[in-house]
């Protein structure tokens, strides 16, 4: 197998992980301002971690939590309509 010179890979196990870890991962671009950028490095420096990773815990923190909330706004509006008569009453108590 040829070394990938063009990626600084230079034997084939390297060519075969990096093959096969971009298989599993998505790219996607994220635009911060200096403000941002400067905030995560700093976050990610204090925590030893990389700023990827911090990057990619604060989506998933966003989107777990709109999940969860959707999943409460929706349970919320069936014991609404279920409990409906329920309700009423106590409100006129």
């Amino acid at each position: 197998m040829q070394p990938d010179r063009s990626r600084g890979l230079c034997n084939p196990v390297e060519v075969r992980y990096q093959s096969r870890y971009h298989q599993l991962m998505a790219t996607f671009l994220l635009r911060l301002d200096d403000t941002e950028l400067e905030a995560l490095r700093e976050a990610a420096e204090a925590q030893g971690r990389s700023m990827n990773d911090l990057a990619r815990e604060g989506l998933r923190a966003v989107t777990t939590g709109a999940a969860r909330e959707e999943k409460v706004r929706a349970l919320t509006r069936r014991v609404m309509s279920e409990h409906a008569g329920l309700l009423k009453r106590l409100g006129e108590a």
